[in-house]
C-alpha cells in the first residue's frame, strides 16, 4: 500500500489546530491576571526553541521517534522506551477527552452522563484515524479555516459588547519576574507547547522536508496571536481577578456578549471550537500510539485501533473522580511528574545518545 503523506499547510493546520487543544479554554495563563499577556508571549518563543528541537531530531535522521528510540538504546531498552511512550500518549489523549467531557457537561448536555459523552467522542476519533493521516490532514484545512472564523467572531462582538472594558486591562505589569516564571515553569511550557512530541511520529510523513525546517514553526506565532487576543478579551469582560477563578473563563467572556440585546449567548460558537481542536489533538496522539506500536509489532490495524479506543476509553472515565482534581492532576502533577520525563528528558538523553553513537561510527 502506497505510503501516506501529507503538505506543508496541513501540517501547519494540524499544528495550529492542536496547540490550540485545551488551551483555548482552559490554558490562558490567567493565574498571574494582567500579566497572562506576558506569560503568553515568553512561554511561545520557548515553544519555538522546543519545535525547532523536536523537527532537527527527526530531520537529521529521517526516522521517527519510536525508531529512533530503538535505534539509540538498543532493540530491548529502545522498545521498552516506545512502550512508555504509547501509554504516554493515551493517557494524555484520555486527558483531553475528559476537558471535553467536562466542558460539555457543564456547557451544553448538564443531563448526560460522562462516560456517553466520553465514548462518542472517542468513537469518532476511532473511526477518523482510521481512515489515515491523509484524511485528517485533509480534515484539519476545513476545521482551521472554521476554528479562525469562529474566534474572529467571537473577538468582534466582545469588542461591539457593553461588557467590553479596555480599562481592565490594566496595568500591563503588575506582578514580580518571580511569579510570571512561576507560571511558566513547567506548565506552560509542557502545556501545549511540549505536547509537540506526539508530531516526532508525524513529520517524518511530510512530502516537502525542506519546509518542515522553514515553514512549520510559523504554525505558533499564529496560535500565540489568538491566544494572546482571547487572553485580553476574557479580561476586558471579566476583568482579570474574576476571569482568574473560573474554571472556563473564556466561555464566561462569550456568556456577557450582548449587543442591542439581539446577539447574545453565543456560547454554542466555544462549543464547536472546542470540539473541532479537541478532535485534533486527541486524534494526534491517538496517531503517535499507533505509529509507536507498529514499530513494536506488526497489528491488525483495524484491532489495534478497537484496542487502543477501548484503552482510552477507560482512562478518560477512571483517569480522575471530580472536575478539581482532573484539573489539579493535569496543571500541577502531570507537568512536573510526567510531561518532563517524556517531553525533554528522554528525547535530550537520545539526542546526545545518538550524536555519541554517530561520532563513534566515524571513528
Amino acid at each position: 500500500m502506497k505510503k501516506q503523506t501529507i503538505t506543508p499547510f496541513q501540517l501547519n493546520a494540524l499544528l495550529c489546530l492542536f496547540l490550540l487543544g485545551s488551551t483555548v479554554v482552559l490554558g490562558l495563563g490567567l493565574e498571574v491576571e494582567e500579566d497572562a499577556w506576558i506569560v503568553t508571549l515568553l512561554s511561545s518563543s520557548i515553544g519555538i526553541l522546543i519545535l525547532l528541537f523536536y523537527i532537527y531530531l527527526i530531520a537529521k535522521h529521517e526516522l521517527n521517534l519510536a525508531e529512533l528510540l530503538i535505534k539509540g538504546f538498543g532493540k530491548y531498552i529502545g522498545k521498552f522506551f516506545v512502550f512508555l511512550y504509547i501509554f504516554y500518549f493515551l493517557y494524555i489523549a484520555s486527558r483531553v477527552v475528559k476537558d471535553f467531557t467536562y466542558f460539555i457537561a457543564q456547557i451544553l448536555f448538564y443531563q448526560v452522563e460522562f462516560w456517553l459523552i466520553s465514548i462518542t467522542f472517542i468513537c469518532i476519533v476511532a473511526y477518523g484515524s482510521s481512515l489515515g493521516i491523509e484524511a485528517l490532514a485533509r480534515t484539519s484545512e476545513i476545521l482551521l479555516f472554521l476554528v479562525i472564523l469562529m474566534l474572529l467572531t467571537i473577538i468582534a462582538f466582545s469588542i461591539l459588547s457593553d461588557p467590553f472594558d479596555l480599562s481592565n486591562l490594566l496595568p500591563f505589569f503588575s506582578n514580580n519576574w518571580g511569579a510570571i516564571f512561576q507560571s511558566m515553569f513547567p506548565e506552560r511550557i509542557t502545556f501545549p507547547y511540549g505536547e509537540l512530541i506526539a508530531f516526532t511520529l508525524i513529520f517524518p510523513l511530510i512530502n516537502d522536508k525542506k519546509a518542515l525546517v522553514k515553514k512549520t514553526w510559523i504554525a505558533i506565532p499564529i496560535v500565540t496571536f489568538l491566544i494572546l487576543v482571547l487572553t485580553e478579551i476574557t479580561i476586558a469582560m471579566l476583568g482579570a481577578k474574576v476571569a482568574a477563578i473560573y474554571t472556563f473563563p473564556l466561555v464566561k467572556a462569550i456568556e456577557q456578549i450582548d449587543i442591542w440585546e439581539f446577539i447574545q449567548h453565543l456560547e454554542i460558537l466555544s462549543v464547536f471550537t472546542f470540539f473541532f481542536v479537541g478532535f485534533i489533538k486527541v486524534s494526534i496522539f491517538f496517531k503517535a500510539a499507533l505509529y509507536s506500536a507498529h514499530s513494536l509489532v506488526k497489528f491488525d490495524r483495524t484491532k489495534l485501533i478497537l484496542l487502543f479506543a477501548s484503552i482510552l476509553f477507560l482512562m478518560a472515565v477512571f483517569n480522575s473522580s471530580s472536575l478539581p482534581q482532573h484539573f489539579y492532576i493535569g496543571l500541577k502533577v502531570i507537568p512536573e511528574y510526567i510531561h518532563l520525563p517524556f517531553q525533554f528528558g528522554i528525547p535530550i538523553l537520545l539526542f546526545f545518545v545518538l550524536h555519541i553513537r554517530l561520532k563513534l561510527g566515524k571513528n
